[in-house]
């Protein structure tokens, strides 16, 4: 059997709101502790070993099971359920959210879930690979210099080094970069050429930018911090990609003369642009589609019928 516990799968899946707003604190609990809980900037997906019992969800909640769950998280994992198809932001933030869950989880829930996840990993490689390859990828990137526009000499500082941002940095590489974090950088590749400020040093590091993009999630903290230093320096454009439009905070009070962007914007961009990738996109749903048919394929007759009614 290619997906040993594929019977018993329910994923849960709640879109965010336009102000990026999602489950309730007390619902993200109790889906926390019953499974691996994933959140990203468009949604949130919980993962749990159990058809039987579900925990509550509200009318927002989508929930599947056995094949059709898993070829909703096959989607998601490549890139083809966001807003830029594709892209491999959402691959990185599972593999983070799994890697931190199993250091959590009880031993038991590890059990049920971790032969599926690495066949998840599995398959999405395998989709990427004849599908999507060199479609997705830097995909932010390109839209985010599309939107800035950087003039010959610009000083490009990302704020946040993870691997968001060093999935961007090779698009850049006509500029000078910069990156800050609020903690020291680990694992920046040092082939990046990017220049690194330490903590402590941000005002050096907004003082050296002529560009701010910001890849850190909304945070009344830093998003402060980031607006004072870009009105100090007079940072001439601001792009913030863990914002959404309808989200408040201190950005709705920037001065006229700085140039704003936020997530929404890059979703915009993409949308109004006419692209010859669509077919393979549509290739690899139907791929997705038939590897979940095929795991029920594998299973014996009786498990098939169990897996279908449940």
């Amino acid at each position: 059997m290619r997906i040993h516990e594929l019977k018993q799968l329910t994923v849960l899946h709640r879109l965010k709101d336009s102000a990026g707003h999602g489950h309730a604190e007390a619902s993200v609990k109790q889906l926390s502790a019953r499974g691996l809980f994933v959140d990203t900037c468009l949604r949130q997906v919980s993962v749990i070993a159990d058809t039987h019992t579900t925990p509550a969800a509200d009318t927002n909640t989508d929930i599947l099971r056995g094949s059709d769950a898993y070829s909703f998280l096959l989607q998601t994992v490549t890139g083809l359920n966001s807003s830029i198809p594709g892209e491999t932001n959402v691959l990185g933030q599972f593999r983070c959210a799994w890697k931190r869950w199993l250091k959590a989880a009880p031993a038991e829930q590890v059990a049920q879930l971790t032969k599926l996840m690495q066949q998840l990993f599995s398959d999405s490689k395998q989709v990427r690979q004849e599908y999507l390859e060199n479609t997705g990828g830097a995909s932010y990137g390109s839209l985010v210099r599309k939107i800035l526009q950087p003039t010959t000499g610009a000083h490009i500082l990302f704020v946040g080094s993870g691997k968001f941002s060093q999935s961007m940095l090779p698009l850049f590489t006509t500029w000078q970069t910069g990156m800050w974090n609020h903690r020291l950088h680990k694992g920046l590749r040092e082939d990046h050429g990017a220049l690194k400020f330490a903590p402590a040093a941000s005002t050096a590091a907004a003082d050296w930018a002529s560009l701010l993009v910001m890849t850190t999630p909304a945070d009344e903290s830093n998003d402060r911090l980031w607006f004072e230093l870009a009105n100090e320096q007079q940072i001439a454009h601001v792009i913030h990609l863990g914002r959404r439009r309808a989200e408040p905070g201190i950005w709705q009070n920037r001065p006229a003369s700085m140039r704003f962007n936020d997530l929404d914007d890059v979703f915009d961009l993409r949308h109004k642009q006419t692209t010859l990738r669509d077919l393979n996109v549509l290739r690899a749903r139907q791929a997705c589609e038939l590897l979940a048919e095929k795991s029920l394929d594998l299973m014996p007759a009786a498990e098939v019928a169990l897996a279908q009614r449940a």
